[in-house]
């Protein structure tokens, strides 16, 4: 794999960063969502969360109103 003078060294025994903490308790607590991570400069910058709340379908068919 190339590497760029941003690409980071994985390293099994550094400690975990706190971005990784914050997107892991995110995941744990969204349904259905989008997480998205910003990276400025190889280095994450900002999380933000996007949550969804999805309602069920009715059963039975589905009617188009016409114009």
């Amino acid at each position: 794999m190339p590497t760029s003078p941003h690409t980071p060294v994985l390293n099994p025994t550094a400690s975990t960063p706190d971005w990784l903490g914050v997107v892991t308790a995110k995941v744990g607590t969204l349904r259905f969502g989008v997480i998205q991570i910003t990276v400025h400069d190889g280095r994450v910058t900002q999380v933000d969360v996007a949550e969804k709340t999805r309602f069920p379908c009715p059963p039975g068919p589905r009617t188009v109103d016409p114009d």
